[in-house]
């Protein structure tokens, strides 16, 4: 019955140069990040030629910056509980 109500914005093999202009051009609700995780507590995104991993730190401070929207953010990523944690 709501289902009008939500706009689903889909964006695969994000560049960690990406992420900043994305969330700032759909101002989302709800994230999902579906990817790979690192033991070392980071988020795999893509680089130029390969990939580039994001700290828990840097992600804290992306949301702290541009998440007064945000409401829901979910990491469906291998070792994502520092991430959700620093969120």
């Amino acid at each position: 019955e709501q289902r009008g109500r939500f706009e689903l914005s889909f964006h695969w093999a994000i560049r960690a140069a990406d992420l900043t202009e994305l969330l700032l051009r759909y101002q989302p609700h709800i994230v999902h990040f579906s990817g790979r995780g690192s033991q070392v507590d980071e988020i795999i995104l893509e680089s130029d030629g390969g990939v580039r991993p994001v700290s828990a730190e840097a992600l804290s401070s992306l949301f702290a910056l541009l998440g007064d929207n945000i409401r829901c953010v979910v990491l469906n990523g291998c070792y994502s509980g520092v991430q959700a944690q620093a969120i």
